[in-house]
């Protein structure tokens, strides 16, 4: 959670949540975790991080590959979404076959 952007108040509850319901792989060295990727609630991929002494390795490709792999298993389309400025991420969805199918803007709501 700590790595995520876009965390909140709930986002670690939503993670456990995930990581024990949907695909979810990780990429290690020595026991430490160095990439992940997840299978989301929403039947999407996401949360994909790699630590920044393991990137450049091929990692986030291999794990967001296996996760893709098990997502076409339970469903007959994967898809993702990226932030337009994060170009490291659309470079490995780009090699994983995926293409860019929308421009998505997001809102954020609070209460008063």
């Amino acid at each position: 959670n700590s790595f995520w952007a876009y965390k909140s108040d709930s986002s670690l509850n939503l993670i456990k949540y995930e990581i024990s319901h949907f695909p979810a792989y990780g990429a290690y060295r020595n026991g430490e975790l160095l990439s992940w990727s997840m299978g989301k609630h929403d039947g999407s991929i996401g949360t994909v991080f790699t630590k920044p002494e393991a990137r450049g390795l091929g990692l986030a490709t291999l794990v967001n590959y296996y996760v893709t792999s098990k997502v076409f298993q339970q469903q007959q389309r994967a898809f993702c979404f990226v932030a337009s400025d994060n170009t490291a991420s659309l470079k490995i969805y780009e090699k994983l076959g995926f293409s860019h199918a929308y421009d998505v803007d997001y809102l954020e709501f609070s209460s008063k």
